[in-house]
Order: C-alpha cells, then sequence, then structure tokens
C-alpha cells in the first residue's frame, strides 16, 4: 500500500498556550476514506513530561478498524526530527495515537548553532508538522503459488 504525505502547519508556534493540558488541533485532512487531525500540545498533556510537547494524530470520523503505520515530523533544512508507530490499530471514532513526550519544548524553539537568526524547527514563528501514513492490509496468499 502507498504511502500518503500530509504536512500541517500551526502558526505562531511560540504563541500558542503553553500551559499542560492545553491542546492546538489542526484542521481535519482526509486519507484512507476516514478524516483525521493532529493535536499538539506545547506545553504538554497532562501525561507529559515537564517541557515536552505532546503530538497525537486522530481518527475523526467512524468506520472500519484501521492498521496503519504512520510517522509525525519536524523537518528544517538539516535539522530533522521524527518518531514512527508501526501497526497502531484505529478502532473508534476519535482515537488517537501518538507521544505525551515527542520532544522537548526548547528544542523546536532553539536557535540554529550555526545562524543565530534561525531557529530549528520554526520558519517564520510557524511549526511544520510532516505525516506519513500507510494502510496495512492484509492481502491473502494465493493457494496457486
Amino acid at each position: 500500500p502507498k504511502e500518503k504525505l500530509f504536512s500541517i502547519t500551526f502558526d505562531k508556534f511560540e504563541d500558542l498556550p503553553s500551559e499542560k493540558g492545553q491542546e492546538v488541533r489542526s484542521s481535519e485532512f482526509s486519507c484512507f476514506g476516514n478524516e483525521w487531525s493532529v493535536t499538539i500540545y506545547p506545553g504538554g498533556d497532562i501525561d507529559s513530561g515537564d517541557g515536552m510537547v505532546g503530538v497525537f494524530l486522530d481518527r475523526c470520523s467512524e468506520g472500519r478498524n484501521l492498521e496503519i503505520n504512520f510517522s509525525v515530523g519536524f523537518i528544517n533544512g538539516r535539522h530533522r526530527l521524527s518518531r514512527r508507530f508501526s501497526q497502531r490499530i484505529f478502532v473508534a471514532e476519535f482515537e488517537s495515537w501518538g507521544w505525551f513526550d515527542f520532544c522537548p519544548c526548547k528544542e523546536i524553539t532553539e536557535r540554529d548553532e550555526v545562524d543565530e537568526d534561525d531557529v530549528v524547527f520554526l520558519v517564520k514563528g510557524a511549526l511544520t508538522i510532516h505525516v506519513s501514513m500507510q494502510l496495512n492490509e492484509f492481502i491473502p496468499r494465493n493457494p496457486a503459488s
């Protein structure tokens, strides 16, 4: 099954709510016949460690159970930070999978060592999250082969 790629941008990242438990949800996008969104917790989810950012992929529509391989990452020039899940089964409406401790917030907002005017993962103050999704489908073996 083919991999689907999406880019979700959160403008003015440093102005987003930074209190623990405060979520910011992206607009919905379609993939594999379902609606999805990305939720970030700039100050961390309730179960996140101090100073950590939470990132989750949310299924926003009902449908059959889906087994998905997915990754979420920040990419900006030579800087990359990503996490991957394999074989996560989304079974219900509004089910989410993700990371309470995706990365320290300071990693997103720190200055580039080479160019001090650059923030590592923010472009004009915006954080772009790249999502890759691949559907795992069971394909039965052909008994004739």
